[in-house]
């Protein structure tokens, strides 16, 4: 715990509570506790006396209260903590969770002279308390509500018109419902002229056009988070430079920004400490060569998935904490690890967003008739499906239909083992048989094989998981084609991963193309909330997974390393 308390040796307790009446901050950490469990001990202290009403002689003089990740923190214990100590003005609750609304509107009737609320990251909470407490406590400056996921849109609007004093305002990540609009910015640009601390981290649906509005407003901005800002573009970012010349706290990572743009932020902006441009695909080391001139108070630079070489990074100033994760440090083991693990995460969410583009198509099957409409979904539902499910009947169809087969190439095909097993009993005349990638089949397959395909001369079973043992059972005559990661050097896997993953990133770029033209087609002639609601989620993951595989395709330098021709240049030089 960071605290008065801890600093000065004073426990809260009855028999120990000689402070002295200038105690005016109180800090503790809850949950994240020190070995001996001290900490956590003297918090509960504190919130006993509170309960039982004890007065201490610090009672009237505490203006500021801290009580942070700590998860049993009540209604009860919050409503006597303001009765005990009547003339708080800051209550700091980030991520501490147990109490409800009702706490809120206690707040709100009790501290009418309250100048600091945080409640960052409390899931329970909803905009109305918060409401209520913009309008009863009119010296309000300081509101971080950041990552409470009830909050809605809707309310933060209200919030920002009720209270027009606000200095510092964090409303980031609030995603679960309807997310901030550009509506709720252009309020906050115009109720808010004295902000100076601004977090809109993870605001997925605002736009330049608010952003823009809001950098003409306010000239005084201190702090900007715009992380994960997917719509914002370069003409957001341009803007900075010219309105906020006071600027020492700079988030844009994952923003569409210019190198020019960035290189004037950092030209205009001379009192920068800490700046984030991650994943700003066009930073080079012409951006670290203006830092180098002209942020001499920078401490922090984040340039995660960037291009920026050790040489460049070199000038600056070893005070500078620097986080970069460059694949250049990076051994081909340690890069090979890195990209089996992001394809299985990014598959997995490839095939999430197919369940929800399925969804939406059954949704939308009676209630639009447009031709147009019908081809173009079909076909984008088509792309990522591709053909499995009939090419699995087709493999159900001939286990039954062709005893006298053979040569058969089921290669790719979404088969069961057990039809292919049932291929391997019904057809033994096979002497050709190329399974190559259907991911089912196992050593049971190759079981069958030995048992019932006497004159098979040719195998194929690149990318299954038959095992080299299994492999041993069969005859010697057969001529085996095998690809297996188990027997290819970490060197060769490396490249071909890395060949697959360039061209899976733009053929998924081209998938959503596709949804982006039937989104916009469809923008005007669906007004059903669910199917809008839907689409935008839909849009929104597909994007998501596919910026996060461009991103890994940069930051490996994939396409240099396979001398990348691109077939489509529009979506290699815009997005990867």
């Amino acid at each position: 715990m960071l605290s008065e308390i801890k600093e000065n040796g004073i426990s809260t307790s009855n028999d120990a509570s000689r402070l002295s009446a200038e105690v005016t901050h109180l800090e503790f950490v809850g949950d994240r506790t020190s070995t001996s469990g001290k900490d956590i001990t003297l918090l509960e202290e504190f919130l006993a006396s509170a309960c039982k009403e004890q007065k201490t002689s610090y009672s009237s003089s505490l203006r500021s209260l801290k009580i942070t990740h700590y998860s049993k923190l009540s209604d009860k214990k919050i409503l006597y903590i303001l009765r005990s100590y009547p003339n708080i003005t800051n209550l700091n609750f980030e991520q501490s969770g147990g109490f409800t609304d009702a706490s809120l509107i206690v707040i709100a009737r009790l501290c009418p002279n309250l100048e600091s609320l945080n409640i960052c990251g409390n899931q329970g909470i909803t905009g109305h308390p918060i409401y209520k407490i913009a309008q009863s406590c009119q010296k309000l400056r300081h509101l971080d509500i950041g990552f409470c996921g009830n909050i809605t849109d809707d309310f933060v609007y209200k919030i920002v018109k009720a209270n027009c004093k606000l200095e510092l305002l964090c409303i980031g990540g609030l995603k679960r419902h309807k997310p901030i609009s550009d509506r709720t910015i252009i309020a906050i640009a115009s109720s808010c002229p004295n902000l100076h601390h601004l977090s809109l981290m993870g605001c997925h649906n605002i736009t330049d056009n608010s952003v823009n509005k809001l950098l003409q407003h306010i000239h005084n901005l201190e702090y900007l988070e715009l992380d994960q800002c997917r719509l914002i573009t370069d003409l957001s970012i341009r803007s900075v430079a010219n309105s906020c010349p006071n600027l020492e706290h700079l988030d844009i990572g994952a923003c569409d920004a210019s190198e020019t743009s960035i290189c004037n932020i950092v030209r205009s902006c001379k009192k920068l400490k800490y700046l984030n441009i991650r994943c700003c695909r066009l930073v080079t080391d012409k951006v670290i060569s203006e830092i180098v001139q002209h942020c001499s108070n920078l401490e922090y630079l984040s340039i995660v998935g960037t291009t920026v070489s050790k040489d460049a990074l070199r000038k600056l100033s070893p005070k500078i904490k620097i986080k970069q994760d460059s694949a250049l440090e990076k051994t081909p083991e340690e890069e090979l690890n890195d990209l089996r693990t992001s394809l299985v995460y990014l598959a997995q969410n490839l095939w999430l967003t197919y369940a929800n583009l399925e969804d939406i198509v059954q949704y939308c099957e009676d209630k639009i008739k447009d031709e147009h409409y019908q081809k173009s979904i079909v076909e984008l539902e088509r792309d990522m499906r591709g053909t499995a499910e009939s090419l699995g009947l087709m493999v159900r169809i001939v286990a039954n239909s062709c005893p006298n087969l053979e040569h058969l190439d089921i290669g790719a095909c979404d088969a069961s083992e057990t039809s292919i097993c049932n291929i391997v009993r019904s057809c033994k005349k096979l002497k050709y048989l190329n399974i190559r990638c259907c991911r089912l089949v196992t050593d049971k397959v190759i079981s069958e094989i030995v048992q019932h395909c006497s004159n098979l001369e040719y195998l194929s079973i690149v990318g299954t998981t038959v095992s080299k043992d299994a492999l041993r059972k069969l005859s010697p005559k057969i001529k085996i084609k095998q690809d297996s990661a188990l027997e290819k050097t970490p060197e060769e896997e490396l490249n071909d991963l890395r060949t697959s993953l360039v061209y899976l990133a733009q053929n998924l770029w081209l998938t959503y193309a596709n949804l982006e033209d039937i989104v916009q087609y469809c923008e005007d002639k669906i007004k059903d909330e669910h199917y809008q609601k839907s689409i935008v989620e839909l849009e929104r993951d597909m994007r998501g997974t596919a910026e996060s595989l461009g991103l890994m395709v940069r930051m490996y330098g994939l396409k240099e390393k396979i001398n990348y021709q691109p077939t489509r240049p529009e979506y290699d030089t815009s997005h990867y």
